[in-house]
C-alpha cells in the first residue's frame, strides 16, 4: 500500500519552490489550451495551482479519502451492474409464465408454409422464361507472368 502522508507533510507543500518540470507543465498548459489571463496576479495563480496540483496528485490518489471515494463508487457500479443484469431474467421469467399461460388458453397455430428462398424463386422465374436469356461471356485468363530467371511462364 502507498504511503500515507500527514496533513503536517502536505502543507508542508505550500512552501516548496516551483520545479522545471512543473514549470514546463504550467507553460505547455497556456500554450496547447490557448490560455489567456487578464492580469499577471492571475496567472500566478494558475501557475500555483498547477504546481501544487501536481505535487500533490500521487498523494491524493493515496489518501484515504480517496480511497474510500473510489470504493463507493466501485460499490454502486457494482450494484447497479447487478441490476441490470437482474432486469432481462426477471422479464425473461415473466415472459415465460405469460406464454405458458397463453399456451394453455390458445390452441396451436398451423405451420406456416415454407417461404421460397432466392435460389428456388429464381429458378421457378427461370422456368417460366423462354430461352430468350442471353448466356455470359466466357472469362479471359489474365496473361502470366514471365519468369525474372528464364523468360519462360510462370507455372501457376
Amino acid at each position: 500500500m502507498a504511503k500515507q502522508y500527514s496533513d503536517e507533510e502536505i502543507l508542508a507543500y505550500n512552501d516548496k519552490a516551483t520545479t522545471a518540470v512543473q514549470e514546463r507543465y504550467a507553460d505547455w498548459l497556456i500554450s496547447k489550451l490557448q490560455l489567456e489571463f487578464q492580469t499577471t496576479k492571475a496567472e500566478g495563480a494558475f501557475r500555483e495551482a498547477v504546481r501544487v496540483t501536481t505535487a500533490l496528485r500521487s498523494i491524493f490518489q493515496a489518501s484515504p479519502e480517496n480511497q474510500d471515494a473510489r470504493d463507493e463508487s466501485r460499490a454502486e457500479r457494482a450494484e447497479a451492474e447487478a441490476a441490470k443484469a437482474e432486469k432481462p431474467k426477471a422479464a425473461k421469467a415473466t415472459r415465460g409464465k405469460a406464454a405458458k399461460a397463453d399456451e394453455d388458453e390458445t390452441p396451436p397455430a398451423k405451420a406456416k408454409p415454407a417461404k421460397r428462398t432466392a435460389k428456388a424463386a429464381k429458378a421457378a422465374a427461370d422456368e417460366d422464361e423462354e430461352d430468350t436469356a442471353v448466356a455470359p461471356a466466357p472469362r479471359k485468363s489474365a496473361p502470366r507472368k514471365a519468369s525474372a530467371r528464364s523468360g519462360a511462364a510462370a507455372p501457376f
